[in-house]
């Protein structure tokens, strides 16, 4: 959706014509069409998991009221993002892409791009899904990924990005010179699948594989595509390249080339000479730390929103202002009915997009990730014996049970 609505950039002058003018009544009705977007998009899925939470497997939905609370935070959250992200983040992204080929050499907008691709990955808000899936993890059943969703999530972080980041500069290398997206893919694909099978069967760390292949697709979230796609588009068009395709394919790249960032990442990771022993409340001899104010809710999401969005951000603005040497006020079209829309600055977006992010972020710990932990926690016990659930498994351990929990999770996705 976020490609088919994408806005175009606008420069308004003071002479230029003035755009219909917004009423309250215009701005709660743009409001609640934007939040209507999000929820048919968030809530059949969730009221298909709780159903077969309750009504399949037979088994309460705890906390049923906060899940429910935190999912309303989350498709406000979503729209707004959602908004800034079309009325700020993108027309800032196109208007960098357009400008940059003509004012930087290219040494420094590969750097640029690189640059710009490790501040979009950080934005993203797929990202903070699986970091908050670490939580599900413990160290005696995967040591190595247990290091690197906890300990050392830096650096597990930093490879996402940095593998983005290269694929940005390789899509804008691709752009400049018209290079084949196929002879790319050839070369990649081998050098991911090689990789796999070596970290799978040559050593002890195979516990990344599963990890490494879903950040690829994390780095195609709602934040990466689209700036990633107008940067590509907004190069293509300032080229010399007769066909506006060529801006296209850098996401192909942003999936693979993050895996062999994360698998180099693991095949570093100093070898677990063993397990240690997972310590509860009430053994080594003392209490659990209290957890510090800045990790929990609300503020670790705040925390975490504005660490997000302010560097690229503020990376962006630097590059408009010092390396395009453009001051002026950049305001997009935003059609808030049919047939009728106004200019709005992206300042205005880009704090929607930054409120946003946090109150999806608040959402996502409190309801998506909650309610997906409790019906992924149970899902098992329709094929399987589980102590905690009484009758499992519930609808044999033959094949019954098995395709049940298989259609479950093939009808989700």
């Amino acid at each position: 959706g976020a490609l088919a609505a994408k806005a175009k950039v606008s420069v308004k002058d003071d002479d230029d014509e003035e755009a219909d003018q917004m009423t309250r009544k215009d701005i709660v009705h743009m409001c609640g069409q934007k939040l209507w977007e999000q929820f048919k998009g968030v809530m059949p899925v969730c009221v298909f998991m709780s159903g077969f939470q309750v009504v399949v497997l037979g088994q309460p939905l705890s906390e049923a009221l906060m899940i429910a609370a935190a999912l309303a935070l989350a498709i406000v959250g979503l729209a707004l993002f959602n908004f800034g992200l079309l009325s700020g983040l993108m027309p800032l992204g196109e208007k960098l892409g357009q400008g940059l080929p003509h004012a930087v050499s290219q040494t420094t907008l590969l750097a640029i791009a690189f640059m710009l691709g490790v501040a979009v990955t950080l934005a993203e808000p797929a990202l903070s899904v699986v970091k908050t899936a670490g939580s599900l993890i413990t160290e005696m059943k995967a040591p190595y990924l247990y290091s690197l969703l906890h300990e050392r999530q830096d650096f597990l972080v930093l490879a996402v990005a940095g593998g983005v980041g290269a694929s940005a500069a390789l899509g804008m290398l691709r752009t400049r010179h018209a290079w084949s997206l196929k002879r790319l893919v050839y070369v990649l694909v081998p050098i991911t699948l090689v990789l796999s099978v070596l970290v799978t069967n040559f050593t002890s760390r195979g516990d990344v594989l599963g990890l490494a292949w879903d950040l690829g697709a994390v780095t195609t979230g709602p934040v990466t595509v689209p700036l990633v796609i107008a940067l590509g588009v907004g190069v293509a068009g300032a080229g010399h390249n007769t066909s506006p395709l060529t801006g296209f394919g850098v996401v192909t790249l942003a999936s693979l080339i993050p895996v062999d960032f994360v698998l180099v990442l693991a095949l570093l990771l100093p070898h677990k000479h063993g397990r240690r022993p997972m310590i509860s409340s009430d053994e080594g001899g003392g209490p659990i730390d209290a957890v510090a104010w800045y990790d929990d809710t609300p503020w670790m999401e705040v925390i975490a929103g504005i660490r997000a969005l302010v560097p690229l951000v503020g990376l962006m603005y630097v590059l408009k202002m010092y390396a395009l040497k453009d001051h002026h006020e950049v305001l997009v079209p935003v059609e808030y009915k049919k047939g009728k829309s106004t200019y709005a600055p992206v300042g205005r977006g880009l704090w929607a997009a930054q409120v946003g992010i946090i109150i999806f972020n608040i959402g996502l710990t409190k309801g998506l990730s909650k309610l997906g932990a409790i019906v992924g926690g149970t899902t098992p016990s329709a094929f399987t014996k589980m102590d905690q659930i009484k009758g499992s498994p519930l609808y044999g351990a033959g094949g019954g049970g098995a395709m049940l929990a298989a259609a479950f999770v093939w009808f989700l996705g």
